[in-house]
């Protein structure tokens, strides 16, 4: 049970983060107009007897009930905890209050042990995805640690996700790492990220986080990157908030094509390409090897779908 000042440090940390997450929202009308597909988003979360120091886990539940309220929307949250053995608390997708409840719920205590915790979240991810209906559909798991891994560093088991077994496919599920307040054995955190493709540039390849606002921040930008290449299709492939777009833009997508044999380019509208427009001028066909007339044919009398069929007088 929280004593009252945990409520009110609680409440405040929720007030202080409010507003400065419902910028970051998408609002309900663009989610619908762009048709987003969010992506799942596996939460790992350490329930060891260090996160009941500094009030981590008091923040740490703040922090992850604003957002899954708040980027409902981007993403399709699920979660796991762990310390001697991990538990499938809330599965993909879970509302905030379901997630909420099992964070409360929560018993704390024990030692860190990271490696069943990264196998239950392959197994559990491998049977949810074998089910998708979404083709391509982006999975992230984000591990949530305050401290060392009592067994070992789990970075074969990151690693796995990779290429994780999807009925008779695999897919790439890459692990972000944040560090909770605190970074013991930062040298298995640098090659749980690594491992995971999601290292940072720099000595700390892993995210810390000093509090819930620094948590929060690195969360959003988590979700927020690009779910997959943006198409020309009417549909906001990326989660950028814009339709067939290029990103970080409002610029259409466009692209190189052919005009025949002529280089050319064509844009997005309204979700088809357009008619591709050479970028360099047609000119009569003459007997070079080339395309000049951009139709299509090599060396061909003007008109016939057929190459090499210049004539001259003899």
């Amino acid at each position: 049970m929280w004593s009252s000042s945990k409520h009110i440090l609680s409440f405040s940390l929720l007030a202080c983060v409010v507003g400065w997450m419902s910028l970051l929202a998408p609002s309900p009308v663009m989610a619908q107009q762009t048709q987003c597909v969010p992506r799942n988003v596996f939460l790992v979360l350490d329930k060891s007897g260090s996160m009941t120091k500094g009030n981590k886990w008091n923040e740490a539940r703040a922090a992850l009930s604003l957002l899954v309220s708040t980027m409902g929307s981007r993403a399709r949250f699920g979660l796991a905890t762990f310390a001697q053995s991990p538990s499938l608390d809330a599965p993909i997708p879970s509302n905030a209050s379901q997630l909420n409840q099992k964070i409360l719920q929560t018993q704390l205590g024990g030692d860190t042990h990271m490696v069943p915790a990264i196998q239950r979240a392959g197994s559990y991810l491998s049977s949810l995805l074998v089910r998708e209906t979404v083709k391509g559909r982006p999975t992230t798991v984000v591990l949530i640690t305050d401290g060392a891994a009592t067994d070992r560093c789990p970075v074969a088991e990151v690693k796995a996700l990779r290429s994780l077994k999807v009925g008779k496919s695999t897919q790439n599920v890459r692990t972000y790492v944040v560090a909770f307040k605190s970074s013991t054995n930062s040298t298995c955190l640098n090659q749980l990220a690594t491992a995971g493709g999601t290292a940072r540039s720099g000595s700390v390849s892993y995210i810390f986080a000093s509090d819930t606002s620094t948590f929060l921040a690195a969360m959003t930008e988590i979700i927020a990157l690009p779910n997959v290449r943006e198409d020309c299709n009417g549909k906001d492939d990326d989660c950028d908030g814009k339709i067939d777009n290029l990103r970080g833009s409002s610029t259409p997508l466009s692209g190189p094509c052919l005009k025949g044999y002529c280089g050319g380019r064509r844009v997005c509208s309204n979700g088809a390409w357009s008619v591709c427009q050479p970028t360099q001028k047609a000119t009569v066909e003459v007997c070079d090897g080339r395309d000049n007339d951009c139709d299509g044919y090599v060396d061909n009398l003007q008109g016939k779908k057929a190459d090499e069929t210049l004539l001259r007088p003899c």
